[in-house]
């Protein structure tokens, strides 16, 4: 069998097959599993321990990010449940199957709600003061806004970069004192 290699940034190797099988969902599982280990999320177990169970679960954890986003966009329960992986309610499955061009419509809808980053919700700002001022006519308020923007987007990353510093800091004096060890 052929195979086609590429290597990532974050040091694991993904095969691509010439005829693609179907991925197993334990295969998933152990892959995110492998995944969120060698990123950080969860911490490495000891050889000969085995840990099944977890402070969080992940996968749960998504789930209650993302759902009330979902609530809050206004989309439909039935595209919802659908969405974040459960069966439908009831019997609305019976009667009401969205095609995947309106579930991704749905998704759509809902990725600034779920976006991490002030990024989005800056460039929303930024499209919707674009139309104000096409509307209104006055393109100087909205340079003046999009420098404001633009000098909050920075100072926020200033902030995020000095309390990064100060966390790898903090780890270093807690890893000298040998109140935190290293599990590798």
């Amino acid at each position: 069998m052929k195979y086609n290699t590429f290597q990532f940034d974050f040091s694991f190797w993904l095969q691509i097959r010439a005829m693609p099988k179907r991925a197993w969902i334990a295969a998933l599982d152990m892959a995110f599993t492998r995944l969120t280990k060698s990123i950080g999320i969860r911490p490495k177990e000891k050889i000969g321990k085995r840990q099944d169970r977890h402070d969080v679960m992940i996968f749960h954890g998504i789930r209650k990010f993302v759902n009330p986003a979902y609530v809050n966009a206004g989309e439909e329960p039935i595209k919802k449940e659908l969405l974040i992986g459960h069966s439908p309610l009831g019997l609305e499955g019976s009667y009401l199957r969205p095609t995947e061009d309106e579930l991704l419509t749905e998704s759509v809808k809902v990725i600034p709600s779920v976006t991490l980053g002030q990024e989005a919700e800056l460039k929303e700002q930024l499209e919707r003061l674009k139309v104000e001022s096409v509307e209104s006519g006055d393109i100087d308020t909205m340079k003046k806004s999009y420098i404001d923007m633009r000098i909050q987007l920075e100072k926020t990353q200033a902030e995020l970069q000095k309390e990064r510093i100060e966390r790898e800091r903090l780890w270093q004096v807690l890893y000298q004192k040998g109140i935190i060890k290293d599990d590798s």
